[in-house]
């Protein structure tokens, strides 16, 4: 049987590159029954050999790469926030910069795993709404409602991973609504691209399994202990094998002194064989010495890290 090819949207800079290469490995290794046509949004940063190297991944899976340029002046001037940077806003403007044969495409972060087949995720029917997502770690926090002016019973969402409806997205001009919106409510606009998203679009939003945007951060000790009864069941239930792994937050798996987090051994399998192995070497030695004068007790070290950011039932996926 043939499929309908799986269209991929990524947004990087140079800097994010390697990460993008390593999350695409994984994509395709686990989807070999699919093939992709990858979209990708960046700027002049990103390096040849960088480019070179999705060339080649994306030829070895069949996968067609169409690399879409973005006029970087258009958010410049947005806020950024921790450990996310500019690029994070590129995405936003799909709906201008996707060829008109695009009728649908899910977005992938670059703090991402696939671990299973997209198939069914593709396969989501957006005929009455802009995207589906995933509720994110923090639904519960009254201030995204409060900050963003909409009534909490529409949750607030992840867009570390996103089918969009992106018919719709051109009818209602997206793209400028958002950097509009960013513009005029720089004060209100925390969570960058997400926040845009979910201001813009919360009553739009198809609320998907956790599975498809698993987030490490579920297993977070502030997070969990906010949870409901039926929600922790869901994550334990989808925890042994979930479908997309979201290492969300400023705790990544590419950081040495996460080494035991919950997931950190897929990825580091996944970089292992892909063409960025490097992506894993890209930790600041220099800025953890003491970690090293220590070296003796770096096991320990790690797994006093690992307990103090994540709850006990954690442990069996690290």
């Amino acid at each position: 049987m043939e499929y309908e090819r799986i269209n991929i949207l990524i947004a990087s800079d140079t800097n994010y590159a390697s990460f993008y290469g390593v999350m695409l490995t994984s994509l395709f290794e686990s989807n070999k029954d699919s093939l992709f046509d990858v979209y990708f949004l960046t700027d002049k940063s990103l390096k040849e050999k960088d480019s070179e190297k999705f060339e080649l991944l994306t030829s070895k899976y069949n996968a067609h790469l169409f690399v879409i340029p973005v006029n970087v002046d258009l958010v410049k001037t947005f806020p950024e926030v921790a450990h996310i940077k500019l690029p994070a806003y590129y995405h936003l403007c799909l709906s201008n910069l996707l060829p008109n044969s695009v009728h649908k495409i899910i977005y992938l972060d670059g703090d991402i795993i696939v671990n299973g087949s997209l198939r069914s995720l593709w396969d989501t029917d957006l005929s009455s709404f802009a995207c589906a997502q995933v509720v994110n770690c923090t639904y519960f926090d009254d201030d995204y409602y409060t900050r963003l002016g909409y009534e909490k019973k529409w949750n607030y969402y992840n867009n570390g991973v996103a089918v969009y409806n992106v018919d719709y997205l051109r009818k209602i001009d997206f793209s400028n609504m958002a950097i509009r919106y960013i513009n005029e409510n720089k004060d209100k606009v925390y969570w960058m691209d997400q926040d845009a998203e979910n201001a813009l679009l919360y009553d739009k939003m198809l609320s998907i399994p956790i599975t498809y945007n698993f987030q490490t951060l579920f297993f977070h000790h502030s997070d969990w202990d906010n949870y409901d009864l039926l929600f922790r069941r869901q994550i334990m239930d989808v925890a042994s094998n979930p479908i997309i792994i979201h290492y969300c937050g400023h705790l990544k798996p590419w950081d040495f002194r996460y080494y035991l987090m919950p997931y950190g051994k897929i990825w580091r399998k996944v970089c292992k064989h892909s063409l960025w192995q490097e992506a894993y070497s890209k930790r600041p030695y220099s800025k953890y010495i003491k970690f090293w004068i220590k070296r003796i007790f770096f096991p320990l070290l790690l797994i006093k890290k690992r307990n103090a950011e994540y709850i006990v039932e954690s442990k069996k996926y690290s």
